[in-house]
Order: C-alpha cells, then sequence, then structure tokens
C-alpha cells in the first residue's frame, strides 16, 4: 500500500507538472496571440496610414498638372507677345549662325543671297523659335519672307499646329518697305 500511495503521490506530481506546463504553454499561446492581433493592428494603422499619403501625393500630383497647364499656357502667351524679342536672343543668333553653318545662305524661293531670314512655315505650340528642327524652317530673302507672310494663299505661308497661338504680327522692316515700293 506504501508503494502505491508513493506510485500515486509520483503521478499527482507528474499530472500536476504536466497541467502546471500546458497552462504556462496556454498563457505563452495567449500572449503569441495577443502580440500578433496587435502587430496586425499597427500593421493596419501603418497601411491606412501610407494609403492616405498615396491618396494625397495623387491630388497633389493632379493639382501640379493643373498648375504645369496654365503655365505651358501662360507661357505660350507670352512666346506668342514677345516673338519679335526671341529673335533678337542669343539663343536665336547661334540657332541661325548654326544653321547658316550646315546650310546655304541661300532664298529659298528666289535663289537671292541678301538680307537672308529663316521662316517657320508650321508652328507647334509650345516650341521656342530655337527649337525647331532645321529641316522645319526655310531660308527667305526678306523680301519673299514679306510676301510669303502677306499672301495667305502660298504653300509656305504659317501653320499652325491644333491649339498653338498666333504669334503678334510681324513688323517689316523700313528696308522691306522701300524694297517693295522700288519694285
Amino acid at each position: 500500500m506504501k508503494n502505491d500511495n508513493l506510485e500515486r503521490a509520483e503521478l499527482l506530481k507528474k499530472v500536476k507538472s504536466l497541467e502546471d506546463r500546458i497552462e504556462k504553454r496556454d498563457s505563452d499561446i495567449d500572449w503569441l496571440i495577443q502580440y500578433y492581433e496587435s502587430r496586425l493592428i499597427e500593421a493596419d494603422k501603418v497601411a491606412v496610414h501610407w494609403k492616405n499619403k498615396y491618396d494625397s501625393l495623387q491630388s497633389t500630383l493632379k493639382e501640379a498638372d493643373k498648375t504645369a497647364v496654365h503655365w505651358r499656357n501662360k507661357c505660350d502667351s507670352v512666346i506668342r507677345k514677345c516673338y519679335k524679342w526671341l529673335l533678337l536672343s542669343k539663343e536665336w543668333k547661334e540657332y541661325r549662325e548654326s544653321y547658316f553653318w550646315w546650310n546655304e545662305k541661300k532664298c529659298a524661293l528666289c535663289g537671292s543671297e541678301k538680307d537672308i531670314t529663316i521662316h517657320h512655315p508650321k508652328y507647334k505650340k509650345g516650341l521656342l523659335p530655337w527649337e525647331y528642327a532645321t529641316s522645319e524652317v526655310v531660308p527667305l530673302c526678306k523680301k519673299c519672307h514679306y510676301k510669303v507672310h502677306k499672301d495667305k494663299n502660298h504653300p509656305l505661308h504659317e501653320q499652325y499646329e491644333a491649339g498653338t497661338p498666333l504669334p503678334s504680327p510681324i513688323v517689316v522692316s523700313p528696308l522691306v518697305r522701300f524694297a517693295k515700293k522700288s519694285e
């Protein structure tokens, strides 16, 4: 009987030890579940935060696009209003020099080699006079340039890409007026 009591006491100790271990494991599992749930809640908060940031950036980009379109239109307006001053700029002078370096300084219509200018037969929205490819401009003497601008049916009369603002009228120099009168 003593042996039975001892065995029974040892068995009860083992059972109690197992119960304690199971209880500790259960509390550890509960702790892990709570920990990961809190981490998921934090991850959700972070995800919401970054989604809000993304949405904010998207709306900022839309506003920036609107602003860019506004300023592009303003620039086109300035280009149109300041066209004759643009033709006095360093960039235009460099463009003309490089154009005539590679191309013959001769009027495409009459063959004259005097007072050669560069004519833009087609204007493109947003381009400055010196941003055109050399194949998109034509050398003309001042006399022919005047005629082309005056005759709306002339094949070299300027055309405008859709939405391109018209440049302000070109001021014809007194030399061209004199040349016209003497004809």
